[in-house]
């Protein structure tokens, strides 16, 4: 059986916000760092990141990154 027939294409979908919270994770600041930076409390910015840890089923932060310059996100 063609395996590839079988596999669905998965696309996700992100939004200004997701991709803005990516970069600045990228350049290594903290969640209190980018909680300043995108006028945000820092619990809002631990779950927004959660979230994009589970939208791209990413265990970790450096997974999360990966995907990230992987798929083109962040260049």
């Amino acid at each position: 059986m063609d395996t590839d027939s079988n596999s669905q294409l998965l696309v996700l979908k992100f939004d200004k916000q997701e991709l803005k919270l990516l970069e600045l994770i990228a350049d290594g600041l903290t969640n209190e760092q980018i909680a300043d930076r995108i006028f945000k409390g820092k619990r809002t910015v631990e779950g927004m990141r959660k979230m994009l840890l589970s939208k791209t089923s990413s265990k970790n932060t450096a997974a999360l990154m990966a995907f990230a310059f992987r798929t083109r996100l962040l260049i």
